[in-house]
């Protein structure tokens, strides 16, 4: 499978749609260099979908509360959850996984919503599902959650589409994570 051509390139300062970093201080944004674990791409449009608007208001709940994140090996753990939308870390079989909450929701900002929300009617609070792996196997995804359901309830649990409707956006995520010479890091991204 080919990836297009087009891709953008997602960094701090150029993702003000998304946003889910929009009320963070630098020091926290610049703290993202430990995410550096590899990307290693993804879906868009893979699991029940989420709503964007309350995706948005996760994301920015997760990304201030000041936590580590965390799913033990070989499990699903939903990080958060609004209404009829989650946000979700599956660990690798091999490890567990712990990484700060601000981090985590900045790569998932900037890689599943930020390419997987690609249509004018996600931007706007439409649906969207979509999942990134890690070159260990951990993932973390974004899509429907029942937050009645207990948070070790994996996303694949649900069918598709879920109560908000199918995704706008179905394709295979290429996703890269670097960190330059000068500590800044940036993500780069395409949907096909």
């Amino acid at each position: 499978m080919k990836f297009s051509q087009s891709s953008a390139i997602l960094a701090f300062a150029a993702l003000a749609y998304a946003a889910p970093h929009r009320n963070m201080p630098i020091s926290k944004r610049q703290h993202r260099a430990d995410l550096v674990l590899g990307l290693n791409g993804g879906f868009c449009g893979v699991f029940a979908t989420a709503d964007g608007d309350d995706t948005q208001t996760n994301l920015d709940r997760i990304g201030n509360n000041g936590e580590t994140c965390t799913a033990t090996k070989g499990t699903c753990s939903r990080i958060g959850c609004l209404n009829t939308s989650a946000i979700y870390i599956c660990a690798s079989q091999n490890s567990d996984f712990s990484q700060s909450c601000a981090s985590v929701v900045q790569t998932i900002g900037e890689t599943i919503q930020g390419t997987c929300s690609a249509s004018s009617a996600v931007q706007n609070g439409g649906p969207l599902s979509g999942q990134l792996f890690l070159q260990d196997g951990t993932n973390f995804v974004i899509g429907f959650g029942n937050c009645n359901d207990p948070a070790s309830t994996p996303p694949s649990s649900y069918a598709q589409p879920g109560p908000n409707g199918a995704p706008a956006t179905n394709c295979k995520m290429s996703a890269t994570d670097s960190v330059d010479g000068n500590g800044d890091f940036s993500i780069q991204s395409s949907c096909q």
